[in-house]
């Protein structure tokens, strides 16, 4: 199981995630952050860029916060990194 801590970046124009210099991980969701629509599209997102179900991604702590800690079933630290990479590759 793989422990992720990132920053949700709500009400954005585009649905991304980054790894920012420093190391940390940044998501940027389209949905509010109201009645949990943010985390249930972060989690959606993340699901489908990583290949893994969604009930594979938890949120540990976080869910009314922009600072986060998931958890994700099934995936590697290096596969959640190659995935992130891939994705702006496409980009």
């Amino acid at each position: 199981m793989l422990e992720v801590f990132l920053t949700v970046q709500p009400y954005s124009w585009r649905q991304e995630i980054k790894i920012l210099k420093n190391g940390t991980v940044k998501a940027f969701v389209k949905s509010v952050p109201e009645n949990g629509r943010a985390n249930r599209e972060l989690i959606k997102f993340l699901a489908s860029l990583l290949d893994v179900k969604r009930g594979s991604i938890k949120i540990k702590y976080g869910e009314k916060s922009k600072k986060k800690k998931l958890c994700i079933e099934n995936i590697t630290a290096s596969q959640f990194i190659n995935a992130v990479e891939k994705f702006h590759k496409k980009i």
